[in-house]
């Protein structure tokens, strides 16, 4: 028949606990990730329409000979664009404590 053992804890002063004393260590760390974004759009189906009436100019050249016109009208143009972006994570890690002294922990 197997029996625990009982190791007496010793409290702050050197003393044995009566019941025992437990403390809880904590560490604190770092933990990272890098992410890389990346945009992207893509442009849908174009529309225009046309914004009141055509403005109409004409200029002779200076000999008479011939005549320019030009015509200008203004229109309105419709560009759906649809922007999103791609998150890509890199590697995660983690520094607690003392960073190690090293030069390329992580690829820099």
């Amino acid at each position: 028949m197997m029996h625990d053992v009982f190791h007496p804890v010793l409290g702050e002063t050197g003393a044995p606990c009566a019941q025992g004393c437990y403390k809880v260590g904590y560490e604190y760390a770092d933990v990272s990730i890098p992410i890389e974004l990346r945009p992207s759009t893509i442009i849908g189906r174009i529309e225009t329409a046309c914004c009141g009436e055509p403005m109409v100019t004409c200029a002779a050249d200076p000999c008479g000979e011939y005549c320019n016109i030009i015509i200008t009208q203004r229109i309105r143009i419709k560009i759906p664009v649809r922007y999103g972006l791609e998150a890509i994570p890199g590697s995660s890690y983690v520094e607690c404590g003392d960073p190690p002294d090293c030069c390329n922990c992580r690829g820099k």
